[in-house]
């Protein structure tokens, strides 16, 4: 065994990077905290080729002082603690000492920083943690961090980053977050020399996620408020129809600080439970206030976990904040006492918005509408709920009979079988022979779900047609304008291709925004930019699974437009029945659509006698 040593500082270092610095993200993450910390009313965050060649972060904050700019970048160095007692009531973003030390180590980092009093500045360099030059020079308020090629001294970790325009995009995810999350400060981000974000720093969280995730969200959100002792929950929760097939919609903040909470993550979506359906996620900003002393934020290097002393508090008090929300949106008639309110499907929705001018990095437009917060007003403190009851054990149901499907399309094709009608508008009940023909002991009713048996129709000849390149397209009279983040927008750039392979015409008209100018010809009547999002959130999901990724989101892609295409209570013909059985029945699975809802329920002859007590 080698003799126990000290390691050195180098090694220290590039540790404790290993840490806290995974990617470019990160810096931008530590850097960004830091500046926030410092006072900052404004933030500019610019990036180059994913952050890897060049993070630029500058803000107009206090600046740090000529003497103390080499002790800034020494490990576990910090103006935020001072005693082990700070460590219980941590009220920064930033507390540990060892963002700038880490960073250090694993990059070429210049810094230059003014303090408001002081007539000039201070310049240092520093390349993998070793000092290289420190000087006096003329600067604006506040601190510039540049880190200039990241992970070049640990090529290691430079072969697990992802592609650039992948890195981009997880960074521009966060910045979001961040602005969010600060809506006092106005933040800036560039990627690759163009502004694909820019805040106002108004200080209305409205405004803010108006911004971040444009108009068409931001009308849609509804107050979120709650106060009980020192706990106090704020935000907004987007109305049902806004709920996106994952949570990228979600941020969840605690005194400022973002964070990743499974406790407020199941407290938003227990709440909204029953008002959304199931697989979709409610759009959600929820910030906590409470005490410091009450949570513990000094979980992991990173800082995106947190603990709370009183658990059971926090999710009370989220639940019915978001819950009391939706149930006014959706329960409470309107009485046309509000005179402001813009009446949707018979229910009063609180305005709260008035004319502006619409964001610099959103493009030429007519002018749109800045939103005022109005705080919700509660008489009394709203009563804790009991908790809910846990379910009752639901087993699944057997697996469907698989029907040997050679003697059965035999069958059908020689008209073994007999419509007998459809139930409800959606359900075609078939009566089916058997080989034996009419006085066959095999005879079956097969309940037909005709939405779901034309879903699958459409998906599998949409994906055959789209392998053999023959998509039909149908020009649209206006383009649907869909405005997306950063990260939507790359997921469009990326799957271009395919988009084009199943029909769909899309104009890329830059600044996050496209214009969808033909669909597949399936698909009937107008979509809304809804639609389209939803296939960018299933296409991201579909990044982490283990099936080959092409085929997966060929599936996507023909999995959602074919959702679009026929509705449940589509009248239908006979003749027209008869013909989308037969090719359903004709199909190699023709059990589930695309999504796994069953297509057909069989009911023999002899199971109707047992349940009528004939045997």
């Amino acid at each position: 065994m080698a003799a126990i040593a000290l390691l050195d500082n180098r090694t220290i270092n590039q540790i404790a990077a290993g840490e806290v610095i995974e990617r470019p993200l990160s810096v931008v993450k530590e850097l960004v905290e830091n500046s926030v910390d410092s006072g900052a009313s404004s933030v500019t965050v610019d990036i180059q080729d994913g952050g890897v060649s060049q993070i630029r972060v500058t803000d107009n904050g206090a600046g740090i002082p000529a003497g103390q700019v080499r002790a800034a970048f020494l490990r576990h160095a910090t103006s935020k603690l001072k005693t082990i007692a700070d460590l219980m009531e941590i009220g920064t973003l930033g507390f540990r000492g060892e963002a700038l030390a880490s960073i250090a180590s694993v990059s070429m980092v210049e810094m230059i920083t003014k303090t408001y009093g002081d007539i000039s500045g201070v310049r240092i360099e520093i390349k993998g943690g070793e000092v290289i030059s420190e000087r006096e020079i003329g600067a604006a308020d506040g601190t510039t961090v540049i880190v200039r090629n990241l992970f070049y001294n640990v090529p290691a970790r430079l072969a697990f980053l992802r592609k650039p325009a992948a890195e981009a995009g997880l960074i521009s995810d966060l910045v979001n977050r961040l602005a969010i999350g600060g809506p006092e400060t106005a933040f800036r981000f560039i990627k690759n020399g163009e502004t694909v974000l820019q805040t106002n720093g108004s200080g209305k969280l409205l405004n803010a996620a108006f911004y971040v995730y444009g108009r068409e969200l931001a009308e849609r959100l509804l107050p979120v408020f709650h106060k009980e002792g020192s706990l106090t929950v704020e935000g907004f929760v987007g109305k049902p129809e806004t709920a996106r097939a994952n949570r990228s919609y979600q941020s969840f903040y605690i005194n400022g600080r973002y964070v990743k909470s499974d406790l407020i993550q199941t407290a938003l979506e227990e709440a909204s439970r029953t008002f959304v359906m199931s697989g979709r996620f409610p759009a959600a900003i929820i910030r906590v206030a409470t005490d410091p002393a009450d949570v513990d934020v000094n979980v992991h290097p990173t800082k995106l976990e947190v603990r709370f002393k009183r658990e059971d508090e926090v999710f009370s008090a989220v639940r019915e904040a978001v819950s009391a929300a939706l149930e006014e949106f959706c329960l409470i008639p309107s009485t046309g006492a509000n005179t402001n309110a813009a009446p949707v499907k018979g229910y009063a929705v609180p305005a709260a918005r008035e004319e502006a001018s619409r964001s610099p990095d959103v493009g030429p437009s007519p002018p749109s509408p800045v939103f005022r917060e109005e705080p919700a007003v509660r008489a009394k403190p709203l009563p804790k709920r009991a908790a809910a009851p846990k379910p009752s054990v639901i087993l699944p149901p057997e697996e469907p009979e698989q029907i040997e499907f050679t003697e059965l399309k035999r069958d059908v094709i020689s008209g073994e079988f007999k419509i007998l009608g459809q139930a409800f508008k959606k359900i075609w009940v078939i009566e089916y022979f058997g080989k034996g023909g009419k006085d066959s002991p095999e005879s079956s009713l097969f309940f037909i779900d005709q939405h779901a048996a034309h879903e699958r129709i459409l998906y599998e000849e949409l994906l055959e047609s789209a392998g053999k390149g023959a998509a039909v397209s149908q020009g649209l009279l206006r383009p649907v304008l869909v405005n997306m983040t950063l990260r939507e927008h790359q997921l469009l750039i990326d799957n271009m291709d395919l988009f084009n392979e199943f029909g769909f015409e899309i104009s890329d008209y830059g600044n996050r925004t496209a214009g969808i100018t033909a669909l597949p010809f399936i698909i009937k009547g107008p979509v809304k930019p809804d639609f389209f999002t939803e296939i960018l959130d299933n296409l991201e999901r579909a990044r982490g699974k283990n099936e080959d990724v092409n085929v997966l989101k060929r599936k996507t892609i023909a999995s959602s437009a074919c959702r679009a295409a026929v509705k449940a209570n589509d009248i239908l013909g006979a003749a027209e029945a008869e013909s989308l059985i037969k090719k359903l029945l004709s199909m190699e699975n023709p059990f589930t659509c695309p999504h796994g809802r069953p297509v057909i329920i069989k009911i023999t002859e002899g199971e109707w006698d047992r349940k009528f007590k004939r045997k």
